[in-house]
């Protein structure tokens, strides 16, 4: 499971695709929300984020919602769930909460 939180943020939630190795649902999510993390990292903005890890559940929150770059690649992410979202929507939905 993945939660993305900007305040009024968005939602995610994997199901279970296929068996644990094999589950490109949950592959394509866990890539997306690591490279997200890492870019944030990487720009300097780890700070405006805090984040939990816990037992392959990742919970995202947004502390700084004023960041232009920081939006930008929320809503990249956004966009790429949204695309995994498309083909298999059975497995994973998102929503705006």
């Amino acid at each position: 499971d993945f939660c993305l939180s900007r305040g009024l943020g968005d939602v995610y939630k994997r199901q279970e695709y296929d068996q644990y190795g094999k589950d490109i649902v949950c592959s394509a999510a866990s890539t997306i929300i690591i490279g997200g993390i890492n870019a944030i990292a990487q720009l300097g903005y780890l700070s405006f984020i805090s984040y939990k890890v816990d037992a392959g559940d990742v919970e995202l929150e947004i502390n700084n919602t004023e960041c232009t770059e920081l939006q930008i690649i929320l809503n990249t992410l956004l966009v790429q769930f949204q695309s995994i979202e498309e083909s298999y929507p059975k497995y994973i939905q998102v929503q705006e909460v």
